[in-house]
């Protein structure tokens, strides 16, 4: 029993061993066999035509490809670009590959348009675009200059230098404004949006009757810095591919000039900062007929333009805005909509800042997650911006490059209605004495609420005017009475005030100049009635009838002391 159990030990013994055996042999084999499997297929799927081909989704963008600089000349295949160097044969870069394979055999993909992740540094590499070799050329796209180094690289001297500027104009409104208008003043500035608005509102705030007539200018200043601030930080965030991206299918990627519109001219006004025309553009060298065909340039002979021509170089040695003939070379406000976001957010909490926070910092916070890390184009979330010169035809046809002009009456009219609001609301401007708002103020009846009559001013220039029509429509009959009543007692209020005003002047013109104190305490009374007789006549008393007729007995009363310290019996005053 014991000589069976030692002869089938030696029996297994053996067998392991010549199992170990052939294992020592056979695992170089197979080891060779799938280090060699392995490196074909690394060598297959890494060819750009298995991308192109094995993929029905990414057809188009290898047709692209294949007509692409980078393939017919640079044979640049798709690992080359969408790796990094070195990454291709990394654990990393292999889980790339098995995510999209997932997502292509679980139906994940195909129905929107890929991301593709194309590093910096897979472009400005040695032998491609280096970045010793190629950030600092100066490229001429037509009549347009760029430099990538300007667009891709944060200045520290200029965020410096704005930051300096920025200190500068915080001490001079800290000087010139009280506590609570400054900081109604910085919350305008970092507002998102149109910078022009913020001025307008902050002409508002700070108006040149009322401050030092530099302080709203310098307002305007501080809200450019704080806005230029946030513009030179987001050249950080910027990439190759935020502007060089597949944006259809003849090439397999270019550069949109939406990107360069966006960035150039969203919540900018025209020919300043970022939308500056000569920051970009060349003067045309050639001479621009008014009326005409154009003339070569180069050529003397300036004989085919029949009624005279243009010369750019006089306009700009000139210093005459842009804006004067080309403010509809820009149309489009590139604002960014909530419909926007929905189209990749579904959850609240990504709405918050958006809806409740939105002023310069989280602009700059969104751009950079956006931006840097979900390489989201520009025109994903920004709607169009054009910038084209019109034709000749659609100026004199249409006059659409009136346009711009025509829909900003603020340019010509600043502040054009807001004596009428602020008498309105009963808030008329220092040292006027506040009063209540009308009525109606109240119920958010707005300027359509009375204006509703086709007119026309002395000019012949239509109009839309307030007619007691409008009065009645909302109240009663009765109200066509009272109306007259209203305007009738307004009148009456104006004219006796005008009165006094009249004789006050008079008596002040007649007083001796020995009697210079009274004549300065009553100069100052005349002044206070002046300024409230002239509010209530210049924006129509009729918009706040009790406050105005107030203002009108305040007016009145400044006249009649004024009057009756001129009367008093005379007195040397003393020097």
């Amino acid at each position: 029993m014991t000589q069976e159990k030692t002869a089938g030990h030696i029996g297994f013994r053996s067998i392991a061993r010549r199992l170990f055996r052939y294992a020592l042999i056979a695992f170089p084999v197979v080891l060779i066999l799938s280090l060699s499997v392995l490196a074909g297929k690394e060598y297959y799927t890494g060819r750009s035509d298995f991308c192109g081909t094995s993929c029905h989704i990414m057809e188009p963008y290898y047709k692209s490809w294949q007509r692409d600089i980078h393939a017919t000349k640079a044979n640049a295949g798709c690992v080359d670009c969408h790796y990094r160097p070195g990454e291709r044969h990394t654990v990393k870069a292999k889980l790339k590959g098995l995510s999209q394979l997932l997502s292509y055999f679980s139906g994940r993909s195909g129905g929107a348009r890929p991301r593709p992740r194309v590093p910096d540094d897979g472009c400005l590499r040695r032998g491609c675009h280096a970045k010793s070799e190629f950030m600092d050329t100066v490229l001429e796209i037509k009549d347009v200059k760029f430099v990538h180094t300007k667009h891709m690289t944060i200045d520290p001297d200029q965020i410096a230098a704005n930051s300096a500027k920025l200190s500068e104009l915080t001490i001079q409104l800290k000087t010139s404004l009280d506590s609570t208008t400054f900081a109604a003043v910085q919350q305008l500035a970092i507002l998102a949006g149109d910078p022009e608005k913020s001025r307008q509102m902050i002409r508002q705030l700070v108006d040149p009757a009322r401050t030092d007539p530099t302080t709203a200018g310098v307002a305007g200043q501080y809200i450019s810095a704080m806005h230029r601030d946030i513009r030179l930080k987001q050249l950080g965030n910027l990439q190759c591919s935020s502007c060089h991206a597949h944006n259809d299918d003849e090439e397999h990627f270019s550069v949109s000039r939406q990107t360069c519109y966006l960035c150039h001219f969203v919540n900018q006004q025209f020919n300043t900062e970022t939308a500056r025309c000569l920051g970009c553009h060349k003067p045309p060298s050639i001479a621009i007929p008014v009326h005409g065909s154009n003339v070569p340039e180069g050529s003397a002979d300036i004989s085919g333009a029949s009624a005279g021509t243009m010369d750019h170089a006089v306009i700009v040695a000139n210093n005459v805005n842009c804006a004067s003939c080309h403010a509809d070379l820009v149309s489009g406000t590139g604002q960014v909509t909530r419909q926007r976001c929905a189209a990749c957010h579904d959850l609240s909490e990504y709405y918050e800042d958006f809806d409740n926070n939105l002023n310069t910092k989280t602009v700059g916070s969104l751009h950079k997650v956006h931006t840097s890390n979900l390489h989201a184009l520009c025109s994903d979330c920004h709607e169009q911006i054009d910038h084209a010169l019109q034709t000749k035809d659609y100026m004199v046809a249409e006059g659409g490059f009136l346009t711009p002009v025509l829909d900003n009456c603020a340019h010509c009219h600043p502040n054009h209605h807001r004596g009428h609001v602020e008498l309105l609301a009963g808030a008329a401007p220092s040292p006027i004495p506040a009063g209540m708002p009308n009525a109606m103020f109240g119920s958010r009846v707005n300027c359509l609420g009375c204006h509703t009559t086709a007119a026309t001013d002395p000019k012949g220039t239509p109009l839309i005017e307030a007619t007691r029509q409008a009065c009645v429509a909302c109240h009663s009959n009765d109200y066509d009475k009272l109306f007259d009543q209203w305007v009738s007692r307004l009148d009456a209020g104006i004219k006796d005030a005008r009165f006094l005003a009249t004789k006050a002047t008079k008596q002040l013109e007649e007083l001796g100049e020995s009697q210079l104190a009274k004549r300065s305490q009553a100069s100052q009374l005349i002044q206070q009635g002046n300024s409230a007789l002239q509010f209530v006549a210049s924006f129509k008393g009729i918009h706040n009838r009790n406050y105005a007729l107030e203002l009108l007995d305040y007016a009145s009363e400044k006249f009649n002391k004024a009057i009756e310290l001129m009367a008093q019996p005379a007195a040397l005053d003393k020097k």
